[in-house]
């Protein structure tokens, strides 16, 4: 095997890549926790002025948490671009946001364990549904009555309701990671 790459092809390397780039992410985001600004932020969001007679720096606070989602805004799109090869605007439809905030709000704002969660949750019902709804309808309408996607749309849309409803704060509402 000659060339530029090892045995295992340019694949391999830019998923080894990605891995590494949400290892050093993932770290950076456990690792603030222990500074001082995730506390100074969360004063700044409950309540501005109050922050501000304490002495806290509010523009500063406010360009770092800017700087701070635009490095991960970065990362991401840097790996969404290596796993898919091309990016065009076609590839952010309307649906993906949705689904994005649904991640969410269903795990729970303010925490990485909740979102994680609500990551899985989300990518776990399609499939689910995409095996048993043909075949569950089938079996009790002898048709199809509902396709698996707009039933999809269907579960989403409880989900939320039933969040919102029973648990605002999202399925783990408390700090994990």
């Amino acid at each position: 095997t000659s060339g530029l790459y090892p045995p295992f092809g340019p694949s391999q390397i830019r998923a080894e890549i990605a891995w590494a780039r949400l290892a050093c992410a993932s770290c950076a985001s456990s690792r603030e926790r222990f500074l001082p600004a995730p506390d100074l932020l969360a004063q700044l969001v409950a309540d501005e002025v109050a922050a501000k007679a304490m002495g806290i720096n509010t523009r500063n606070i406010k360009l770092l948490a800017f700087g701070l989602g635009a490095s991960f805004g970065g990362i991401s799109g840097s790996m969404f671009a290596s796993f898919q090869g091309f990016v065009s605007p076609e590839s952010f439809v309307l649906m993906e946001s949705i689904i994005i905030v649904s991640m969410v709000v269903l795990g729970g704002m303010g925490n990485v364990m909740g979102v994680i969660v609500g990551a899985i949750l989300l990518y776990a019902i399609p499939e689910i549904l995409r095996l048993i709804a043909r075949p569950l309808q089938e079996i009790l309408f002898s048709a199809e009555i509902i396709p698996s996607e707009a039933l999809r749309m269907l579960v989403y849309g409880m989900s939320m309701v039933l969040i919102m409803l029973l648990k605002p704060k999202g399925l783990i509402s408390r700090k994990i990671l």
